[in-house]
């Protein structure tokens, strides 16, 4: 089985790009007229905040996925590693971090000697992961995984458990970073999944499929499914859907 899907090393960098496609999604389809974005705020609680030229405002917040929560910490231990290995410096306690992370007795035993020489752990030092290339991880996912619908579920309750105010101007997006799910798995629990969503005070949630960007979002193949949307998003969609030959409406 082959896929395409969106390799970004920076978690940060990923989801300015989702929001970015976000935005493309929604003037393509739910404007009529050229919209104006001011980002009011980052990460102060949601991921972003903003602010658009007919005078509304939302926040927007994304989740990730993976087939269980084992293969998720996997994705980003691994993409911390990749982070940092491309400086030359790195604070001390992100070396600690990643050496058990990954388990390297001459990564330890310099982490170590940096701690005994009373270097702050907030500190820069020497990075000896750095390297010009980067590092190739290979792994196989567990032969237990969880359920399409659990891994949803999950993500969706756990942002709609957050005590973070707004949550009625929120859209939130899933990230789906899942390998061996195939789109007709999650079509197929949509309707369980849509149920559910509809007693959440989002007024939106789309999950998120990327597959390739350029750094600032506009070059780009991603495709969004919606979970929940508003009655006009809804009305809109419908009618998209039926002139679409696969009746599946997804950019």
């Amino acid at each position: 089985m082959e896929k395409i899907v969106l390799d970004v090393i920076d978690p940060f960098h990923r989801e300015t790009l989702i929001f970015t496609h976000y935005l493309r999604h929604f003037v393509k389809h739910f404007c009529n007229n050229d919209l104006g974005i001011n980002l009011i705020s980052r990460d102060a609680p949601w991921d972003f905040q903003i602010e658009t030229s007919d005078n509304s405002k939302f926040n927007i917040e994304i989740t990730s996925i993976a087939e269980s929560y084992k293969v998720f910490n996997n994705y980003s231990s691994e993409e911390r590693y990749t982070k940092w290995a491309q400086e030359k410096e790195i604070p001390l306690h992100e070396l600690i971090k990643l050496g058990k992370l990954f388990p390297r007795d001459d990564i330890n035993s310099i982490a170590q000697g940096f701690v005994q020489a009373g270097v702050d752990e907030n500190n820069l030092v020497l990075n000896p992961l750095f390297s010009n290339e980067r590092a190739l991880f290979i792994s196989k996912l567990p032969y237990q995984v969880d359920t399409v619908e659990k891994v949803l579920l999950d993500s969706i309750s756990k942002k709609a458990s957050k005590r973070h105010e707004g949550k009625e101007q929120t859209v939130l997006i899933i990230d789906n970073r899942t390998m061996s799910f195939e789109m007709d798995d999650f079509y197929s629990v949509l309707p369980s999944v849509s149920e559910y969503c509809e007693s959440l005070d989002f007024p939106e949630i789309w999950l998120y499929t990327g597959h390739c960007s350029d750094d600032d979002g506009n070059n780009a193949d991603f495709s969004f499914i919606p979970i929940k949307v508003r009655d006009y998003q809804a009305k809109v969609l419908s009618l998209t859907a039926e002139q679409s030959e696969c009746g599946k409406v997804v950019w």
